[in-house]
């Protein structure tokens, strides 16, 4: 019977031919060889069957959905066949570094009793991303819910055996780490493995349609994890639980719902008043698109920290 793989590569594409090959071979050049890479093709409709078709390598494995089902739907499909002890995930638009497969080998085998690891990532440019791990560290439940805005500039690799489907509609992996770091501590690492490129052409919101959606499953998410994670998350940390608050009103208010946006507002505010909370309270007045433009200016200048 065939060994099975150390790691279990899992990358989802969609209509990115022009990226995705960077991220196959950075995944097949690796120094460490004891892996398989699973390729999820979201029913793209470019040159990425092509792309895919082309490769020829036995660790490879590819499968091309008849529909979209997008990123966290298409990841747990390549969870279902996985094979591998780790489960690392891989975005088309991202790499691997140089000999990281060796570094998380290392890593993994000497500290074996724990499931889920985290890493450092770097941008384009080659700096560190804002929140990159320090030092080496345990991450506990309680320290993560109070660095829920710095989990996106982790990455992290998960153990198969706690591994469970991640709901399609999340954002990232933020309330998936929460609720298995609610019964496994996770081991952090200052090792780069990861490097994210985000000044490409592709859009994360191609038309107005799709940001509609976008902005709906921003507030599905952020009400589930005040639902799951609420009570604690306002216990440890109060001004993330009012930064959640005021980033479901900010949406809603987007969306042009008045009345759900002050809703959140005033939970905020009965619980913390904020100079934040209450800029967003006066701008409900605003009509909703002047409060679209505001929003785009407040991206670029930071002018409320959510």
């Amino acid at each position: 019977m065939d060994t099975p793989p150390y790691f279990s590569i899992i990358l989802t594409t969609h209509n990115r031919s022009s990226l995705v090959k960077r991220a196959i071979n950075s995944v097949l050049t690796q120094s460490f060889t004891n892996f398989e890479l699973i390729v999820i093709n979201d029913n793209s409709q470019d040159n990425t069957m092509n792309i895919l078709n082309s490769i020829v390598d036995h660790n490879v494995t590819i499968i091309n959905n008849s529909s979209n089902q997008g990123m966290n739907e298409s990841r747990n499909i390549g969870l279902n066949i996985a094979k591998g002890k780790y489960v690392l995930y891989l975005d088309d638009d991202d790499e691997f570094t140089k000999n990281a497969f060796k570094k998380i080998h290392i890593t993994t085998v000497n500290n074996c009793k724990y499931k889920i690891f985290t890493y450092s990532m770097i941008m384009e440019n080659n700096k560190l991303t804002d929140y990159s791990v320090s030092k080496k560290e345990l991450l506990t439940y309680e320290l993560a819910l109070c660095k829920l805005n710095n989990r996106g500039d982790r990455y992290y690799i998960f153990n198969k055996n706690v591994m469970k489907k991640i709901d399609p509609k999340s954002r990232g992996l933020s309330i998936f780490m929460l609720e298995l770091l609610t019964k496994y501590d996770a081991l952090e690492f200052p090792i780069v493995v990861y490097k994210v490129h985000r000044m490409h052409k592709y859009k994360r919101m191609s038309d107005y349609t799709h940001q509609l959606k976008t902005i709906r499953n921003k507030i599905y998410y952020s009400k589930k994890l005040l639902m799951l994670f609420g009570e604690d998350i306002k216990m440890l940390c109060l001004k993330d639980y009012i930064k959640i608050l005021n980033y479901i009103a900010l949406n809603y208010m987007i969306m042009g719902d008045k009345g759900q946006a002050r809703k959140y507002l005033k939970y905020a505010l009965t619980s913390y008043k904020n100079i934040h909370t209450m800029v967003l309270y006066l701008l409900c007045s605003i009509p909703t698109k002047l409060f679209i433009i505001f929003n785009i200016i407040r991206e670029n200048i930071g002018y409320i920290n959510r």
